[in-house]
């Protein structure tokens, strides 16, 4: 009776965590309405829900666009969450990769756009260092813990039409999964938006050294 048991409660994580032919992740697919995913995750008027996962309490956040249904966050606290998550998605699709949600970013492009040569540094050299000289103008906005947020690289998995990417930090343990063609696609547009970057860092070093010719 005790195997039964852990057999059922396994195969509920691995629902939970791993698509399979007939789901996207959980019992969903991408694209859902929000009806739908209303109706299956029994959510009331709102996007998200608090469950237990892993013996951690998370929050569920399900992410919503105009073609449905493109991505399923989980957020902890717990370190716990973490290694049980990765342990989990390497088990079912191997070493795991790197790289960065581009949601979160595009998301954030904004102030991104206001300290191009961090964001530049950052994105080409991993290197964290200018982040200090980084002051926001709103005292509401932690413009240093979004920006590292956003470029610190996650570890990804790949698997049919789903994307995941599992970031561990100090600030809390968030598991995104995205539909592969919404994060593609979030990829190109950061692409552009750091190209626009580089060209607006060039420009301030330029002025920056022009105005020290004056002197």
């Amino acid at each position: 009776m005790k195997k039964v048991f852990v057999f059922i409660f396994t195969a509920v994580i691995l629902v939970s965590f791993v698509s399979s032919q007939e789901n996207d992740i959980r019992q969903l697919r991408w694209g859902m309405s929000f009806d739908e995913v209303q109706k299956i995750e029994e959510l009331e008027d709102v996007f998200y829900k608090q469950e237990e996962l892993l013996g951690v309490s998370v929050e569920v956040i399900f992410g919503m666009g105009s073609k449905g249904l493109y991505s399923v966050t989980y957020s902890a606290r717990e370190r716990e969450f973490a290694e049980k998550a990765g342990e989990l998605l390497k088990k079912k699709y191997g070493d795991a990769k790197t790289d960065l949600d581009y949601s979160y970013l595009i998301n954030s492009k904004n102030i991104l756009a206001q300290h191009p040569d961090v964001v530049i540094q950052i994105y080409e050299k991993n290197d964290f260092s200018k982040l200090d000289t980084v002051k926001s103008t709103d005292a509401t906005i932690n413009v240093k813990k979004i920006i590292k947020a956003g470029l610190s690289k996650r570890s990804m998995w790949e698997h049919g039409n789903t994307v995941a990417l599992l970031l561990d930090s100090p600030e809390g343990i968030v598991l995104s999964y995205y539909s592969k063609p919404y994060h593609y696609e979030n990829k190109k547009k950061f692409n552009t938006i750091l190209a626009d970057l580089k060209k607006k860092a060039q420009k301030e070093a330029k002025k920056k050294a022009a105005d020290a010719d004056k002197f």
